[in-house]
């Protein structure tokens, strides 16, 4: 095995690890910085004094970390709008609950780095710097297990939450996390690392600042972006080259108690000052990438011609504004995005409803598709419903039985496996589609013909058979489930075309396969592909860059291809 098929492997290893594990590590967290108390006179002290600026000591930061975050609990009570919160109830319920008053919380600093060899979880510890003395003696049993344990040469208890430990400096300094963190952050281990030198050199002063070391974990990154970067849109790509190829350090930082005034920055640190220049480049191509996708996205084909326009007229305000705001300023060997509350403000809340906007049609229409997968899916099991009771699949169309001319659809002959036997019984079955009184029944179409996402007048339907002499369905002659030699599951029954394409639900018309037919009419109003159900009542999404050479396999009964699906 090659090394960059390691690095992907084990890159790929330490996502899923991160990401099964990062709702316990935040419960832990959240549990024991609630910064939530009574107004004492403990808290009157922190609001008259300002914490002074301290760096995350060096010696307490491991040096396998690669993010450190530090936060201040004790300015969070400032923040305006705040006095009337219920304090006094959250107090109790904490100190009873954990053991100790979380207003003595003045500072807390996080650390996390890769999981040892073995482990399934990324090693963590947090920092938490009081105003007053406590004792991990007095936590309560809710939160830790047994007395305090000194078999690994510091004071430390087990928390009930798998996995993690309390261990303590000195009555004002208590590290909680997994127990190599504990251990090492409590001990301290005298030397200098990629973060601790990033932490000493910005100062951690913004209410909460977060510092991602890129350096160590590089080459895993390196290796993620190589195998997957033929999957990548050019311009995202290349923001994840220029990254990998210069990037040094990430940090993030947000001023939460100073109202309007308060500041949150995006820094990029690169090696060379060429290097911020490529990022930002890059960073640039990527924004317009962004940007031109949301437009396409949000102005949605199935919405009034009123609503889209209306849309593309708050997208030609919103685009630049937002453009402005995220666009990088450098400054040497930095890249920064800065913005203040007051910039944000009243147009962010209108970004955040444009934003919501797509949101909400993005669910409409993922339920619409799901809709339609459904109705497919029904068309497909009352196929195979009328070759359970008859051993035989419809023939594409009802014929006259004097002539063989084909009268209706294969779509009526379904309508008593799809409980609309009184509808079917009202058709007369020796008179064409378009008969004067068979034509009368157009309107009354079911709803499972018609996709939700589809802006198709009532009486026609996106819904085809597939259908040839090579095909899942004969045009004039039934079929046996013994002629499907390419396997029920490779063998298309029922296709969605696009609108333009649709047929009068009731008309024997449906899909003929060919190279050309396939790209002029197979489609549908779903984002990527469209709905195809097979022989065996499966239902998929095709998407709609599949090799047509490997669709063409799929549209035959016994062609003896071998096609892989996506």
């Amino acid at each position: 095995m090659s090394t960059i098929s390691i690095r992907q492997l084990y890159s790929k290893r330490l996502f899923q690890l991160i990401q099964r594990n990062v709702l316990s590590i935040a419960c832990l967290l959240v549990v024991v910085t609630w910064p939530g108390v009574e107004r004492t006179q403990a808290q009157e002290t922190i609001k008259a004094s300002k914490a002074p600026v301290l760096s995350f000591e060096e010696k307490r930061i491991p040096t396998d970390a690669i993010i450190a975050i530090t936060a201040w609990p004790s300015r969070m009570l400032k923040v305006a709008g705040t006095e009337l919160f219920p304090w006094e109830i959250i107090s109790v319920k904490i100190q009873e609950e954990v053991g100790f008053d979380p207003l003595t919380i003045e500072r807390v600093d996080i650390v996390v780095g890769l999981p040892p060899i073995g482990a399934m979880v990324p090693s963590v510890g947090a920092l938490f710097t009081l105003t007053t003395d406590a004792s991990i003696e007095d936590l309560s049993s809710e939160i830790a297990i047994g007395p305090v344990d000194k078999r690994y040469s510091v004071d430390v208890r087990q928390l009930k939450e798998e996995n993690y430990f309390i261990g303590s400096i000195d009555g004002k300094h208590h590290v909680v996390g997994t127990i190599n963190y504990v251990v090492s952050m409590v001990k301290g281990n005298g030397k200098s690392s990629k973060l601790s030198t990033l932490c000493a050199s910005l100062k951690p002063q913004s209410d909460l600042t977060v510092l991602i070391a890129l350096d160590p974990v590089m080459p895993m990154i390196e290796g993620f972006v190589e195998g997957q970067i033929e999957m990548i849109p050019p311009a995202p790509a290349a923001l994840a080259k220029a990254m990998v190829a210069h990037a040094e350090y990430i940090a993030i930082s947000a001023d939460l108690q100073q109202g309007l005034g308060g500041k949150s920055r995006l820094v990029i640190g690169s090696k060379t000052e060429q290097g911020a220049a490529e990022i930002s480049k890059s960073w640039k191509s990527t924004m317009e990438f962004g940007l031109a996708m949301m437009k396409e996205q949000m102005v949605l084909p199935q919405e009034s011609e009123k609503v889209q326009l209306a849309t593309s007229h708050w997208l030609e305000r919103f685009v630049p504004a937002l453009k402005t705001l995220i666009t990088p300023q450098q400054k040497g060997k930095r890249l920064m995005v800065e913005t203040t509350s007051a910039s944000m403000g009243i147009p962010g809340i209108g970004f955040a409803v444009g934003l919501l906007l797509p949101a909400v049609q993005a669910a409409r229409e993922a339920a619409r598709r799901m809709s339609c997968s459904n109705n497919i899916r029904q068309l497909g099991i009352a196929m195979l419903n009328h070759e359970y009771a008859y051993k035989k699949f419809p023939a594409a169309a009802i014929v006259d039985e004097k002539t063989g001319e084909p009268l209706l659809s294969w779509r009526v002959a379904m309508l008593p496996f799809l409980e609309q036997q009184a509808l079917y019984d009202q058709f007369k079955l020796d008179e064409p589609w378009d008969s004067p009184h068979n034509i009368e029944l157009l309107d009354k179409m079911p709803a499972m013909f018609k996709c939700p996402s589809s802006t198709i007048p009532n009486g026609k339907t996106t819904y085809l058979a597939v259908a040839s002499e090579e095909c899942g369905l004969h045009p004039t002659e039934p079929s046996e489930m013994r002629g499907f030699s390419d396997g029920t599951s490779n063998s298309i029954l029922i296709v969605e075309v696009a609108d333009e394409h649709a047929v009068p639900w009731t008309a024997p018309k449906d899909f003929a396969p060919s190279p050309e037919a396939i790209q002029k009419i197979v489609g549908s109003n779903h984002n990527g592909g469209y709905h195809v159900s097979f022989c065996d009542g499966s239902v998929q999404f095709i998407p709609q860059s599949m090799d047509i050479e490997n669709l063409m396999g799929l549209f035959t009964r016994a062609g003896g291809e071998i096609v892989q699906l996506p």
